[in-house]
C-alpha cells in the first residue's frame, strides 16, 4: 500500500457514513469495533458488521449496506446507502415513483 493514510481515512470515513445510514450514530447502538470495512478481490469495498452493530441492524429491517470510498492527497470521502425491508421503520421513508419523484 502506496499511501497507507489515505486508505485508513477513507474507511473511517466509510463507518461514519454507515452509522449515519443506520440513523445512530457511533454509540451505545453501534460501535467502531460493530463495523468493518473489506474488499472484494477485484477491489470493491463491503461492509461486515459486528456485535451490536449487527443486531442493530435486523432491529432496524437493514439488510444489506452498500459503500463507496473515495481519496485524495489530502481528503477522504464515503457514502453509505441502507437497504432494509418495505415494512420496517427505515422503510417508511419518501418512497418514490419509476420517473425519480416523491409523491
Amino acid at each position: 500500500m502506496k499511501f497507507p493514510a489515505r486508505h485508513f481515512a477513507a474507511r473511517f470515513a466509510a463507518k461514519e457514513a454507515v452509522a449515519k445510514t443506520f440513523g445512530t450514530g457511533i454509540g451505545a447502538e453501534l460501535g467502531w469495533t460493530d463495523i468493518e470495512i473489506l474488499r472484494h478481490g477485484n477491489g470493491e469495498p463491503y461492509v461486515m458488521l459486528h456485535g451490536e452493530g449487527k443486531k442493530t441492524a435486523a432491529r432496524l429491517g437493514i439488510t444489506r449496506v452498500l459503500v463507496s470510498l473515495s481519496h485524495a492527497d489530502h481528503y477522504a470521502t464515503a457514502h453509505a446507502v441502507a437497504e432494509c425491508e418495505p415494512e420496517s421503520d427505515l422503510g417508511r421513508g419518501t418512497r418514490f415513483d419509476s420517473t425519480g419523484s416523491a409523491p
